[in-house]
């Protein structure tokens, strides 16, 4: 929270996979690609990986520059924020994050992350974009909403 109260009240892309969610390696480089790539602000909720010998809850990681790709913390670190959680109602309320107006919750369907295909950084940097767009009919009935 206090990483948003620090923020300009700009476009915040939120990502949160919930509790359940967690993305192996190849996943969470996609995804960090896509952010990467999309130039807006973030802040995004990582899970990672519950290590075999771990029991839940205590899986959670210290050091992101072990499962995310080399470089991307230092090339987003006046922009995004990640972290290991994050209190979904009180970011979304958060002016920073703008009454939901400008800011999108994005979530892959956890589906898709048990699946055996990738959801490649293109596609996830489209619905980025797309959830961003002002003009975007989603956005627009988010706004009226």
């Amino acid at each position: 929270m206090k990483w948003l109260d620090d923020q300009p009240p700009l476009p915040v892309v939120f990502l949160c996979f919930e509790s359940l969610g967690s993305f192996e390696p190849d996943q969470l480089a996609h995804i960090a690609n896509a952010l990467e790539q999309s130039g807006y602000r973030f802040l995004w909720s990582v899970r990672s990986p519950i290590p075999k010998g771990f029991t839940y809850g205590t899986a959670e990681c210290s050091n992101f520059s072990e499962i995310l790709p080399e470089g991307f913390l230092e090339s987003v670190e006046n922009r995004g924020l990640v972290c290991a959680w994050a209190p979904q109602i009180e970011v979304l309320a958060h002016e920073a994050v703008g009454e939901l107006e400008p800011a999108m919750e994005l979530k892959l369907d956890y589906r898709m992350q048990n699946a055996k295909n990738l959801v490649m950084a293109e596609e996830i940097e489209k619905a980025i974009r797309c959830l961003m767009d002002n003009e975007n009919p989603i956005t627009k009935r988010v706004k009226e909403m």
